[in-house]
């Protein structure tokens, strides 16, 4: 904490979006060696999607669930994990 409290909060999207948001400022890149990964986040949010029986969108509920299931099968989303679990 540059001035002994907290100046910003960076919520949302995990280790990426932290990544992502210091790659599109020079300034927050140059200032990179400022940021502090809290142990714990400040808050949860986690993400949710819901399909309505009444929306007959049974088919689009079913291509996402396979793709889902093909992401959760992935290596990617193993290495997804390990960053989020690196910085909780």
């Amino acid at each position: 904490m540059m001035y002994g409290r907290m100046d910003a909060a960076i919520i949302g999207n995990g280790m990426t979006g932290y990544e992502r948001l210091i790659a599109a400022s020079p300034e927050l890149i140059s200032n990179r060696d400022k940021f502090v990964i809290l142990p714990r986040p400040l808050v949860s949010d986690p993400l949710h999607l819901t399909f309505l029986e009444s929306m007959n969108m049974t088919v689009a509920m079913e291509r996402f669930n396979k793709a889902l299931l093909q992401l959760k099968k992935s290596a990617g989303h193993r290495k997804l994990l390990e960053k989020e679990a690196a910085i909780k």
